[in-house]
């Protein structure tokens, strides 16, 4: 804990000079617990689409890829009532296909 920057690169070059690897990140959570009202309503349509095979990542970081690329923010929690009401009907379109 007392090495600075410098040391710490040094041991760590060490450590992989003798065969350590950092373990791979480990996967998002699936899910956050689903909460009531809209916002639960969308994660509920977002795992219904990946349980109906539409979804291939049914991760909360999926879902905010999907809202980035139709021009909401990134988190359920972000959206305001109007984008809320919005990303309900797209999912809902989106699962009736």
């Amino acid at each position: 804990r007392d090495l600075d920057c410098t040391g710490r690169k040094k041991l760590l070059e060490h450590f992989r000079a003798k065969g350590w690897r950092p373990a791979p990140p480990k996967r998002a959570r699936a899910t956050t617990p689903v909460c009531g009202g809209q916002e639960g309503m969308i994660r509920a349509l977002w795992t219904e689409l990946n349980k109906a095979g539409k979804v291939r990542d049914p991760s909360d970081a999926a879902l905010g890829s999907w809202l980035t690329r139709n021009r909401w923010p990134q988190r359920v929690e972000w959206l305001n009532s109007g984008q809320l009401e919005r990303a309900i009907e797209a999912l809902k379109k989106w699962l009736e296909r």
